[in-house]
């Protein structure tokens, strides 16, 4: 069986990590699987078995139809039985596939699914379910997927324990990784941050990048994008996300696996990792609050044993693998 895995691009966010991860998994596994990724991040390479159309990002119209056209030219040379689809664009662009293809697999990787385009989200659903394809959710509390309620399958993505920097030497002690836009609550967490006359450790850019570089002139280290921010953090530190939703939240699985101490907005999409009430906050003037006593109280804010190996147990490559075999077989 052909397998096409569909993703916005190779580098990005924990979708794009995790079907890269899934994507050579299988053909190590065996199977006749690629990965077709639509956008280009900059200098990305892609390896054996991976394929890049290099979409510029906010390329408009004339760009979509443009990799639209090669996305078109890639299916009759790979020929797939199987398409993967995941997220927005993945999805527009399978969704407009010939019909030849015998199975969909649809993954939803987001509890707040086309924000800022329902209309056209809609639309590419109502047409995906023509298809009658098989939903993948990476959130076992989401079961039903926008708009039509459909039930899904739930498969996590893979998540392996990071290996942290053995370097404790002084440091900002605090950390944030992931994009920088509204609904990461970045802004909420370097208010925070500057009233305490703290240092964060920003790993991550997007929308807003220039426009905090410009506000935040001290105590908060921008570091762009890196592919394994990890290295650069070590057990002295303390992860803060303030997400008005995720997903999957693999930075926070990552750092449960780290053994951190973490600090969340308290919304419900990150009640579920079930942390301690101590780790979560309410509000700005919360978190300032926790920011301030956390260096004597890291105790209170680590995750504990169980739920460090439930995730391990539950996110491990072997146990991620059983699932998506059973799907595709």
């Amino acid at each position: 069986m052909k397998i096409l895995i569909v993703s916005n691009s190779i580098s990005g966010g924990g979708a794009e990590k995790s079907m890269r991860i899934i994507n050579k998994e299988l053909r190590s596994r065996g199977h006749d699987s690629i990965l077709l990724c639509i956008n280009n991040s900059g200098s990305d390479i892609a390896e054996e078995g991976e394929v890049i159309l290099r979409r510029k990002w906010n390329s408009g119209i004339a760009g979509t139809a443009s990799s639209y056209i090669h996305f078109l030219k890639q299916l009759r040379k790979i020929e797939p039985e199987t398409i993967i689809a995941n997220c927005e664009l993945p999805e527009l662009f399978s969704a407009l596939a010939p019909f030849s293809i015998k199975k969909f697999i649809v993954v939803e990787h987001t509890s707040n699914p086309w924000a800022g385009r329902k209309s056209l989200g809609f639309l590419v659903r109502v047409i995906l379910n023509l298809r009658k394809p098989i939903w993948v959710t990476v959130n076992k509390r989401q079961r039903g997927i926008w708009p039509l309620n459909g039930e899904s399958v739930f498969i996590p993505n893979p998540v392996e324990p990071p290996k942290l920097s053995s370097n404790l030497s002084p440091s900002a002690p605090f950390i944030f990784i992931g994009r920088l836009r509204k609904e990461k609550g970045i802004r909420l967490i370097l208010d925070a941050i500057s009233a305490e006359k703290q240092e964060i450790e920003v790993f991550g850019s997007g929308a807003l990048e220039d426009e905090l570089k410009s506000q935040f002139l001290t105590g908060v280290h921008f570091n762009g994008f890196v592919e394994n921010p990890w290295q650069y953090v070590n057990q002295n530190q303390t992860l803060i996300v303030a997400s008005e939703y995720e997903g999957d939240g693999i930075v926070i699985v990552e750092g449960i696996l780290g053994g951190l101490p973490i600090l969340l907005l308290d919304n419900f999409d990150l009640r579920r990792f079930e942390l301690s009430d101590s780790s979560y906050f309410e509000n700005g003037e919360e978190l300032r609050r926790k920011i301030g006593r956390i260096s004597s109280h890291r105790d209170l804010y680590q995750p504990d044993a169980g739920i460090k190996e439930k995730y391990k147990s539950e996110r491990n490559l072997n146990s991620v693998m059983a699932n998506w075999s059973e799907l595709l077989s």
